[in-house]
């Protein structure tokens, strides 16, 4: 047996979940704007056990406007904010592809899932996918993750396509802290969509 079977694993989508989504990309440090509450969600997820992953798509490098240094450099910063919180980041998965490059990674194909599902030593016995677009679901579903839409970002205008789509396992949410909320008092039985 494994020794670290039994791990609980989020997948959370960065822009329009965890921050504000900018009207062109997040290109500087201090474009990232957090949304409310969202990282007291991720403290609270922490706490109960859960590691927290973000899987990106970010085209801006595909598209020229900035380099994959200046997106390590936001993530870096990124993740001293969470490290003052006592948050440790498991992973962060991005692509960097443009859009046409058609690439195994971008969402909604599950590239940056396999990626963090396949670091050494864990075998993730319970899996939840938040995003704000039903790539990002789609994704998750591919892999057999729990889903979660908030209607931050673009949750609110992509909801009645998400549901026309009839996803299985999939809650709805006002936010990420909405969502961590669920997702600790999570009831197997229930399903809130």
């Amino acid at each position: 047996m494994n020794y670290f079977n039994g791990k609980k694993l989020i997948i959370l989508d960065r822009d329009g979940v965890i921050n504000k989504l900018s009207r062109y990309y997040i290109i500087r440090r201090h474009d990232l704007v957090f949304i409310k509450k969202s990282l007291l969600a991720i403290s609270n997820l922490s706490k109960n056990n859960y590691f927290i992953s973000i899987a990106t798509n970010q085209s801006c490098i595909g598209r020229k406007i900035i380099k994959k240094k200046q997106l390590d450099e936001i993530h870096s910063n990124f993740k001293k904010k969470l490290k003052k919180l006592g948050i440790n980041l498991f992973h962060i998965a991005y692509c960097p592809h443009h859009p046409l490059k058609n690439c195994n990674c971008r969402k909604p194909k599950p590239g940056l899932i396999d990626e963090i599902l396949k670091i050494k030593y864990f075998k993730f016995t319970e899996k939840w996918l938040i995003g704000d677009n039903i790539t990002d679901l789609l994704a998750g579903e591919l892999r057999n993750f729990n889903l979660i839409l908030v209607k931050t970002g673009l949750g609110e205008k992509k909801l009645e396509l998400v549901k026309q789509k009839k996803f299985k396992n999939i809650y709805i949410c006002k936010d990420l802290k909405e969502a961590s909320d669920l997702i600790i008092n999570y009831d197997k039985k229930s399903n809130f969509f």
